[in-house]
């Protein structure tokens, strides 16, 4: 049979998608096991580099050639970045989460639509320091523009802390603030140590290997300021204990300690408005979207989360959302919040 002259044009269009997934695997395998900051720092033939970080060359050479054709590397006397290379090496934690946390979850989608009843697994420790990782861009900026309207000398209790990545940067830039860090994640609980020791930060927080629901049991100070932070975690307690165990949740931590405040950082979910037509709406929100739904976390609307609140007794007492710079499109909500008077 005669194959008809516009196939080869169909077959490379719809083989575009394996040729970015191929690609995304071995940017975020090279970002992983320090090969781009190997070629950003001094160009290298494959066997020097190779031998250097103990990797297979014949493997790494072919790898190299793969980039090569996609203009993230060239090979002139050694192996360069080329500018296309040097500017994906800052978007390694959107790498780290989309690539080396989920990419096992998207495999097991077939599993996950045949039976509705499962949760697809991922890397937790990869996705706690992807998603501190892209805070430094869009949700670390947003809490502090919330908290310069909270007095200096507070207590931040940082719920799902990840790798702890956004609770010692906001304890660099404000000396008077004292941290706990949230996570219910074994790996993610060392990284947390790890950094807090690295950044010489042991003496100013104090980790708590618990869940949100487990917030209640926490000694905090009773002679400074306290404000809960959550960002991205109450999505997953409300997937995996419902709607009213975030509402005790949140009323029982401003009961115990009615003068706290709260900032909730979350992504609007808005699947079928044209924000998802957007260049970040396509390249980022779309499969943050779906991986949601396949795993054990549950987006909502702002109005959901705005009648959530109050249900819980808590007023919203600023909004705010990213820099238009690192995101535009507005899906990201940050809450400051407080118990209502009287309530």
């Amino acid at each position: 049979m005669a194959v008809p002259i516009e196939f080869e044009e169909q077959l490379i269009e719809g083989l575009q998608p394996i040729r970015q997934f191929a690609a995304a695997q071995v940017l975020f395998t090279f970002m992983d096991l320090g090969v781009l900051d190997a070629l950003a720092a001094q160009p290298e033939d494959s066997d020097a580099l190779g031998k250097r970080l103990g990797l297979d060359p014949h493997r790494l050479h072919e790898s190299l050639r793969l980039l090569r054709n996609e203009g993230y590397v060239v090979e002139q006397d050694g192996w360069h970045l080329t500018g296309k290379g040097r500017r994906v090496r800052p978007l390694e934690p959107w790498y780290r989460l989309l690539v080396g946390s989920y990419a096992q979850t998207y495999r097991q989608l077939g599993d996950l639509l045949r039976d509705g009843s499962r949760f697809g697994t991922r890397d937790g420790a990869c996705a706690g320091a992807g998603s501190c990782g892209i805070s430094m861009y869009d949700a670390l900026p947003l809490d502090i523009r919330l908290l310069d309207r909270l007095p200096a000398a507070l207590t931040l209790v940082d719920i799902g802390a990840g790798d702890g990545g956004v609770l010692a940067e906001l304890c660099r830039r404000r000396p008077e603030l004292a941290g706990v860090a949230v996570e219910p994640d074994k790996p993610s609980m060392q990284l947390v140590h790890d950094r807090m020791k690295h950044e010489g930060m042991s003496d100013r927080v104090r980790a708590f290997p618990g869940t949100a629901s487990e917030v209640h049991e926490l000694d905090l100070p009773t002679d400074r300021a306290v404000c809960f932070l959550a960002a991205f975690s109450l999505q997953e307690m409300l997937e995996q204990e419902g709607d009213d165990a975030v509402r005790d949740m949140l009323r029982h931590s401003v009961a115990r300690h009615p003068e706290a405040h709260w900032i909730v950082v979350e992504v609007d979910y808005r699947p079928d408005d044209d924000v998802l037509r957007h260049g970040l709406g396509l390249a980022y929100y779309s499969p943050y979207y779906l991986m949601h739904a396949i795993t054990e976390q549950r987006l909502d609307t702002r109005e959901f989360w705005c009648g959530l609140f109050a249900d819980a007794g808590l007023d919203v007492v600023a909004q705010e959302t990213t820099d238009p710079g690192a995101d535009s499109t507005g899906l990201l909500m940050g809450f400051l919040l407080r118990a209502r008077s009287g309530a």
